[in-house]
């Protein structure tokens, strides 16, 4: 019940299972070692979300930093994630992971209210990684002091959040079965407004406590509801638009993704194939684009690479 997303340890396993092959396989070239590891994330993030081309672009764009690519093996990436995608739909299914309204195109003279919602989600964003950092960072001080503290932590934290789950699973869980009934219009503007504020401190709290799991889909899930609410405001004021509130989820989520996650072209994507949102892929990139730019002024790092940063400081001092 806790909120976080089955992509964390995906990608984890994934990566692990890369490089344990190439350990079996007693590969001494760094370049293949390299690309079986990204291959394997690559294809962790594709069964999460059924999208092996958002799984490709999330290796090229959040590992660039870490590892080189040849020809070969972007390659040897795409076969990854293209046989997880094929095993994935043979298993589950081969329906988009989240089942909402396809999304119309929107009015060419609306392409600039996207522009502040990518702002609006690129500020929420970046306080968004904000707190994460700073609540890992204060909760790793506190698991030092004693080792059953983070014992204790994690059975108190699922405890909370299984109980939530079980009596409003709207406050708890990856929030991907939150997204149809927003779209539909199940909820009225002010309790979305609680859900919001209570979802988005209490993604902090399960992804800052150390508990394995992503955050992708509880990113995803916050700026649907954001997204949401800002459609509702662009409907009262510009009723002529007649845009869809699938359509606002949409780009929120996107949005979202790109400003925490600092890797537009994957969040674009992936949301896309989620989705079937092809028809808004120029409000997507305005949107996408306006996040990462606002992130970026506020100074807020990549959530992922500023984990990773203080993983190795702490690594190095101990």
């Amino acid at each position: 019940g806790m909120i976080l997303g089955r992509e964390g340890p995906t990608v984890q396993i994934g990566a692990n299972v890369g490089k344990m092959i190439s350990d079996t396989c007693k590969l001494n070239n760094k370049e293949s070692q390299h690309t079986l590891v990204a291959s394997g994330a690559g294809a962790g993030i594709t069964t999460a979300f059924n999208a092996p081309l958002g799984g490709t672009l999330f290796v090229m764009e959040e590992l660039h930093e870490e590892f080189t690519y040849t020809k070969s093996s972007i390659k040897a990436v795409f076969v990854g994630c293209i046989s997880a995608c094929i095993t994935y739909q043979l298993i589950i299914s081969a329906d988009s992971v989240l089942t909402i309204p396809t999304p119309s195109a929107v009015p060419i003279n609306s392409l600039c209210i996207f522009v502040f919602l990518g702002l609006i989600l690129g500020i929420i964003g970046s306080c968004s990684n904000f707190l994460i950092l700073h609540t890992r960072s204060s909760l790793d001080h506190f698991y030092k002091k004693n080792k059953y503290f983070f014992v204790l932590t994690g059975a108190i934290t699922a405890g909370i959040f299984g109980l939530l789950y079980s009596l409003i699973p709207e406050l708890a869980g990856s929030g991907f079965d939150i997204i149809p009934k927003l779209v539909d219009g199940f909820y009225s503007f002010y309790p979305l407004l609680l859900i919001l504020f209570f979802r988005f401190f209490a993604t902090i709290i399960s992804f800052g406590s150390g508990a394995p799991g992503g955050i992708f889909s509880p990113t995803m899930a916050l700026g649907a509801i954001i997204g949401v609410l800002f459609g509702f405001i662009i409907q009262y004021v510009f009723p002529s638009y007649d845009i869809n509130l699938s359509s606002y989820a949409i780009l929120a989520m996107a949005g979202l993704f790109a400003a925490t996650i600092r890797a537009p072209l994957t969040g674009i994507v992936i949301i896309m194939e989620m989705t079937n949102g092809y028809m808004l892929i120029i409000p997507l990139i305005i949107t996408c684009v306006s996040a990462t730019f606002m992130a970026q002024t506020l100074g807020s790092l990549p959530l992922y690479s500023a984990i990773l940063q203080r993983t190795l400081k702490n690594e190095n001092s101990e």
